[in-house]
């Protein structure tokens, strides 16, 4: 068994601490936070061990699924960036290594030849086709103890959730300490 259950008995009695020094503390939404938290990197750990087999990363096969699933349509750097909510210089350095390991293909787009478009090398279709059996299995196994009816709801509330994320860009985030002093102004 993982330290995971322990860790976050403890994460949820430092909460319940630091809400009784503030109790305007919103408990129940920090403890939800922190568990979204730490779904995402066990979530992107066991994709990284499951592909680590083929040498892939979660975010490299999830590169090559974004080009996969186009069925041979224009991919560009910037709808993986649109897809995946990663930064170009991020998609440039993952799509770099999958060209130089021969799993992409990138050449000038046929509408706009500052446009690069990517596709999927016969290797790269051939690694995606067998890592997609495994993916799924994984799927199934984090999400065997959900109903059907669960699956659905948890859609929803992750949809709900990102709309709020949404509302609340990091840079409007309402600030309560003072900015740190620069050493000049000491």
């Amino acid at each position: 068994m993982s330290e995971f259950p322990e860790a976050l008995l403890d994460f949820r009695e430092r909460v319940r601490q630091g809400a009784c020094l503030q109790p305007e503390m919103p408990a129940q939404l920090v403890v939800l936070s922190r568990l979204f938290g730490y779904v995402y990197m066990r979530l992107e750990a066991a994709y990284d061990t499951l592909m680590a087999r083929w040498d892939l990363t979660a975010w490299s096969w999830f590169t090559l699924m974004v080009v996969y699933s186009r069925h041979g349509e224009e991919v560009t750097p910037s709808d993986i960036s649109r897809v995946l909510f990663l930064a170009r210089a991020n998609v440039t350095r993952l799509t770099d290594d999958l060209v130089r390991r021969g799993l992409l293909h990138r050449e000038p787009s046929t509408q706009d030849r500052r446009v690069l478009r990517l596709s999927l090398t016969d290797a790269g279709t051939a690694l995606v086709t067998d890592t997609m059996p495994h993916a799924w299995a994984m799927h199934r196994s984090i999400w065997s103890e959900f109903s059907e009816q669960q699956l659905a709801d948890a859609e929803v509330l992750f949809c709900n959730l990102l709309s709020g994320l949404d509302r609340w860009p990091a840079a409007d985030l309402p600030c309560v300490a003072p900015p740190l002093s620069s050493p000049e102004s000491a």
